[in-house]
């Protein structure tokens, strides 16, 4: 197994947290949009209004950011450009040397989640948001999974941030040979 490279080892991890951050958002969004139209309700709201079911359909990013930019921009904003990011993050979590199980976990639920929020937009013009929570005069944007798999994958990585010494030096510190 020792010539196995990082990315042969790493694909199938990554590939199953991926497949499932995006088959679970867009199971979910399919469910948040039939049960709304189904059941004609505006929302619903649980736990004395901490949680609330509320569908929206949101043409832009992250609190309707970008919803009015013209078609184009939009497309190459919200679709090409952080397409192109999560291809980058991809080859990077295969390649990269230095991370742990931990990051290649959290980046790989940024992938999945920020791939399935494309797939919304390139399939429905939309992603479907559905979620939002308040407490004490506070309150999130309307959200879905794959923004959550986007949040808990960088709250993967914040351990290795906090880490004392870096992975980097870490691999600098391998025995090396010794010339005769």
């Amino acid at each position: 197994m020792e010539n196995t490279s990082n990315w042969q080892r790493r694909l199938p991890t990554v590939a199953l947290i991926v497949g499932l951050m995006v088959a679970l958002d867009q199971w979910t969004k399919h469910w948040a949009a039939n049960k709304f139209t189904l059941d004609h309700i505006p929302d619903e709201k649980y736990w004395d209004g901490f949680f609330s079911f509320n569908l929206v359909h949101n043409p832009g990013a992250f609190l309707s950011l970008g919803a009015n930019f013209p078609d184009w921009l939009r497309m190459l904003l919200l679709n090409i450009l952080p397409a192109i990011l999560l291809v980058g993050m991809l080859f990077y979590i295969l390649r990269s040397k230095s991370l742990d199980k931990w990051m290649i976990i959290g980046l790989s639920m940024i992938v999945g989640g920020g791939l399935s929020n494309i797939v919304d937009r390139i399939w429905s013009g939309y992603v479907v948001d559905f979620m939002h929570m308040k407490v004490f005069g506070l309150q999130t944007g309307i959200f879905n999974v794959a923004d959550l798999a986007i949040v808990f994958g960088m709250i993967f990585l914040l351990p290795s941030m906090f880490r004392g010494e870096p992975q980097e030096a870490q691999l600098e510190e391998e025995p090396q040979e010794v010339a005769s």
